[in-house]
């Protein structure tokens, strides 16, 4: 808590069972400001323990309360908080509470006569929890006593009603009443409940006010969370599209790159297949030599007709052999770029076959294969 700001008490009721529900007036006036936690006692506790320790021991000390409480009076009792004070009061403000502070003192005559007669009485504890966030310590216990310094509560028990506006930096102490009850007293609870009713009367407006600033804050939250949402998802989207842009022309990037390579390599490949090719058409010419002169007795005339329909026409002498001439038909192939590469030599009248292969027709010579003074041979593509 921050500070407390006190409001001016109201006059003193005395009911007429000698029950004294005493409001005992403070020093200071109502815009005074009291260090609530924060200056008085809970800033110095917190630059020597923390306050994560503070709210953990304090949390400890309201549930060994309740426990005791309960051991002693029942469990018909007001729904106290089991965190500490500060937190208790945060989540008050939270809610836009009314807050009710019980300081409990088992050394004082009048505290188990209270206990038992009104704190634990069904319509009390019924309006109580009803209407306030409740918290209670015994101020034996650190947090209660941090609290009944800050309270300014000198005589017990106590009770306090305070409130936080959601509009100020500070809670404000609505009532606080010092309850004095002789042991036997007969107690007339109505009239304590009917100063809380009044005091919660009187102050609504100040409840009502923090729960609309809540709203329009929750409301002001949502928004700015939905429109931080919006512009998120917008954002990833946007990133996800431009990664997926990017991955587009990557992989083009890529595909290109390949290809290109892909082009490279295949026109290297291209060029070493042609200079292949030049090299077996140079040796072949070497070994194929001149075309000899036109003499029938010596020479043969060989036509040559390929699957592309085109046709050449060469003599050789009659003496070389059948592997001389598919010199030339590779020389006419590699020219030509036929997409030939295993064929034979097919003679129809009369009707034989030449295949590389054969070793008994391969190195006959033209005449001994039948092939002079002239032929015609189809190159047969075998691949066909």
């Amino acid at each position: 808590m921050a500070s407390v700001m006190n409001e001016p008490p109201p006059e003193d009721d005395n009911n007429s069972n000698s029950a004294i529900f005493r409001s005992r007036s403070s020093s200071s006036s109502s815009s005074s400001i009291i260090n609530f936690f924060t200056s008085t006692v809970l800033n110095p506790l917190r630059s020597l323990t923390g306050a994560q320790e503070i709210c953990t021991e304090g949390r400890s000390e309201a549930r060994q309360f309740v426990a005791t409480f309960e051991s002693k009076y029942g469990s018909k009792r007001p729904n106290f908080s089991l965190e500490a004070a500060e937190t208790t009061y945060k989540n008050a403000r939270q809610s836009a509470s009314f807050f009710l502070v019980y300081l409990h003192s088992s050394i004082h005559d009048s505290t188990d006569n209270f206990c038992r007669n009104i704190l634990c009485n069904d319509e009390f504890v019924s309006y109580v929890n009803e209407n306030f966030i409740v918290w209670g310590g015994d101020v034996d216990q650190r947090d209660a006593y941090m609290t009944s310094r800050v309270l300014q509560a000198t005589s017990f028990p106590f009770l306090g009603i305070l409130v936080w506006p959601a509009d100020k930096r500070n809670p404000m102490l609505l009532e606080r009443i010092e309850i004095s009850l002789p042991v036997n007293a007969n107690i007339n609870f109505t009239s304590l409940i009917e100063r809380f009713r009044k005091c919660i009367n009187k102050h609504e407006g100040l409840v009502i006010a923090s729960r609309r600033i809540q709203q329009e804050r929750e409301s002001r939250r949502i928004l700015r969370e939905q429109q931080e949402k919006e512009y998120n998802d917008s954002l990833r989207a946007d990133q996800e599209r431009e990664e997926a842009l990017k991955r587009e022309a990557d992989e083009r990037t890529r595909i290109m790159e390949e290809e290109e390579e892909q082009k490279a390599l295949n026109e290297a490949m291209e060029l070493s297949k042609k200079l292949t090719r030049q090299q077996i058409v140079e040796e072949k010419k070497n070994r194929v030599g001149d075309e000899p002169e036109n003499d029938r007795n010596l020479n043969t005339r060989i036509q040559l007709k390929y699957p592309d329909g085109s046709r050449t026409i060469r003599r050789f002498s009659k003496l070389v052999t059948l592997d001389l001439v598919r010199d030339f038909v590779d020389i006419e192939i590699i020219t030509k770029e036929l997409e030939i590469e295993n064929y034979s030599l097919n003679l129809n009248f009369p009707k034989r076959t030449f295949r590389k292969d054969d070793e008994e027709t391969k190195h006959l010579t033209l005449e001994e294969a039948g092939l002079h003074p002239q032929a015609v041979l189809f190159v047969q593509n075998l691949d066909a």
